[in-house]
């Protein structure tokens, strides 16, 4: 297992809600368990604000980060997996699944980008984990 991917970082959120309050709730668990400072998710709501769609990754999936320098403490991801769909500035995908990324240097990110890449890029996973009903169903898939 991959010591950033974490149980405790990993939600699934019902309720209908706005981009803003998704984005800031998948950062949550990464600042209540130490692996970020607040200015982290400062700095990830200005680079969406600034640039939103670029950190969209593929239908149905945003992967917002900022530097390492912003905040990070230790390498982790969290995954919020929303039920009901947002949608980012400038964009009209549909999100369902946000994974922040937070990583204390370039390696680290090159690393844990390429970890995320194979988990979504297994066959029928995507649409598995926006399947998921349980915290740890979701966490499986990415475990």
């Amino acid at each position: 297992m991959d010591e950033f991917i974490l149980m405790k970082n990993f939600q699934i959120d019902a309720n209908e809600i706005d981009w803003h309050k998704a984005t800031k709730k998948a950062i949550t668990p990464l600042i209540e368990n130490g692996f970020v400072k607040v200015e982290y998710e400062e700095a990830i709501m200005e680079n969406l604000k600034r640039a939103g769609s670029k950190f969209i990754i593929s239908p149905y999936i945003i992967l917002p980060h900022a530097r390492p320098e912003q905040g990070v403490n230790k390498n982790a991801i969290s995954v919020l997996l929303l039920k009901h769909s947002v949608y980012y500035e400038n964009s009209r995908e549909p999100i369902r699944l946000i994974v922040v990324l937070a990583s204390t240097d370039s390696v680290s990110h090159l690393v844990m980008l390429k970890k995320v890449a194979e988990i979504l890029n297994k066959e029928n996973n995507v649409s598995d984990i926006l399947e998921s009903e349980t915290i740890r169903e979701l966490y499986e898939k990415f475990a």
